[in-house]
């Protein structure tokens, strides 16, 4: 009899294969079988992945590669591939939580990614790929090129707005009602831990 125990089952599977290889049925079904073990242990990944991220979302916890997106420096050359053209970081690993350029994106293939654009000399990521992974409410958002883009960083302002507007309310920049944020790295500073996160990954 074959159990199939992850991570143990591919050891299952050899022995058993070794013991029938005279026999194709038995050898056919210890690798059904195999088949099998190994689609199981991905669901069993797969699943604990979403238990965690419903634990944070029920602790009202921010994902983890937050703090990297909105620190990391983009459309800087890669020194992995210098030697070739089109090798600016403007890629987010949320998995490694770090920038890669497009010739680093195969590597990444199984993790989840995120592009990076840029506007005005400011990174800037679509409304529509961010708002899977997080909670963007509250957060303005600009019309580029068609699209809704939110901002990583604040922008540079020549002097904090001091009227009785309504601003952002980490740097002070002057913002449309009803938003409270004028980027995301406003947003996800330790001053406002009670904001509630919605995890994607």
């Amino acid at each position: 009899n074959i159990i199939p125990l992850f991570p143990l089952c591919n050891l299952y599977i050899q022995a058993y294969i070794h013991t029938a290889e005279l026999d194709p049925l038995r050898s056919k079904l210890a690798s059904r079988v195999g088949e099998n073990c190994w689609a199981w242990a991905g669901a069993r990944q797969s699943s604990r992945r979403r238990e965690l991220a419903g634990g944070e979302r029920r602790m009202g916890m921010r994902p983890g590669w937050v703090g990297g997106l909105v620190e990391e420096t983009f459309f800087v050359a890669c020194s992995a591939h210098e030697s070739r053209k089109k090798n600016e970081k403007n890629i987010f690993c949320l998995a490694c939580r770090t920038s890669i350029c497009p010739h680093c994106a195969p590597a990444h293939r199984h993790h989840p990614l995120i592009q990076v654009r840029r506007y005005v000399y400011n990174d800037v990521v679509r409304l529509d790929d961010l708002e899977r992974l997080i909670d963007c409410s509250f957060v303005q958002p600009y019309t580029i090129n068609s699209a809704k883009v939110i901002f990583l960083k604040p922008r540079p302002q020549s002097r904090p707005f001091k009227g009785s507007g309504n601003v952002c309310l980490t740097c002070d920049r002057i913002l449309q009602e009803p938003f409270h944020f004028c980027c995301l790295s406003c947003k996800v500073l330790p001053r406002f831990p009670q904001i509630k996160w919605t995890l994607g990954w």
